[in-house]
C-alpha cells in the first residue's frame, strides 16, 4: 500500500469520480503569508502600463525569493519531524479526492482498527450519492 496510489476509486451517481487514500503520514498545515496579486489600480487615474507591467514584474520576483525560506522549512523541519511522529502513532488520515469538474478534497481522522470500516462507509456513501459521515 503505497500513499500515492488510491485504496479505493468510487464513483457518485452524477459520474464524478473518487479516489480514497489512507495514509499515517501527516505533514502540517502551512498557509503562505502572502499571496501575490494584482497590483491596485490607481485611485486617481489610469496607471501606465509600463510601470503596472514592471511593478508586476517586482512583485512577482519577491513573492518568489520568499517562497524560499518556506521550502527549507518544509524539506529540512516539517518531513523529517513528520517521519519520525510515524512510528509511534495509531492515527490515520482517509482523503477523498475528486479531480473533475474541480478540485474538491475531505478529510478524516481514524485508527488502524476503525480505518477499513470508514473506507467502507465513505465509499458507500459515495456511491449513494449521501453526504460521507464526519469530516
Amino acid at each position: 500500500m503505497s500513499v500515492f496510489r488510491p485504496r479505493l476509486r468510487v464513483t457518485d451517481p452524477h459520474g464524478h469520480e473518487w479516489e480514497l487514500y489512507a495514509y499515517r503520514f501527516r505533514l502540517r498545515d502551512r498557509r503562505p503569508s502572502y499571496d501575490p496579486g494584482l497590483a491596485p489600480d490607481d485611485p486617481v487615474g489610469v496607471p501606465a502600463v509600463n510601470a503596472e507591467i514592471a511593478l508586476g514584474v517586482v512583485d512577482a520576483a519577491l513573492w518568489a525569493l520568499g517562497l524560499i525560506p518556506r521550502v527549507l522549512v518544509r524539506l529540512l523541519w516539517d518531513i523529517p519531524r513528520a517521519a519520525l511522529r510515524v512510528p509511534g502513532s495509531d492515527r490515520w488520515t482517509i482523503e477523498a479526492v475528486s479531480w473533475y469538474p474541480q478540485h474538491t478534497s475531505r478529510t478524516w481522522s481514524t485508527s488502524r482498527v476503525e480505518r477499513d470500516g470508514l473506507l467502507r462507509e465513505i465509499a458507500d456513501s459515495i456511491r449513494r450519492g449521501v453526504p460521507p459521515p464526519g469530516g
